[in-house]
């Protein structure tokens, strides 16, 4: 998956699938990290916060990536 053609969807309330797993992750879509941005990381990842912190997914991890609506003010804050 190109994550960099995500960018429409920061801020956005997403589903990831990640693959082979198949685990559901739903969370606020907040951006990137890797060395596209940080030469120290390893490996371009997507950042997704939700109620217990982030989880991060490299590209290979997600099996599927749904939008569902944008996330609320209180949302993105909390």
């Amino acid at each position: 998956m190109d994550i960099f053609s995500l960018k429409e969807y920061v801020g956005w309330f997403v589903r990831v699938v990640s693959s082979p797993e198949g685990m559901v992750e739903e969370g606020i879509f907040v951006g990137y990290d890797g060395p596209a941005y940080d030469p120290e990381e390893e490996n371009d990842v997507i950042m997704i916060k939700h109620k217990y912190g982030y989880t991060c997914y490299r590209a290979q991890d997600i099996a599927e990536f749904i939008p569902i609506r944008k996330a609320t003010k209180e949302e993105y804050e909390a």
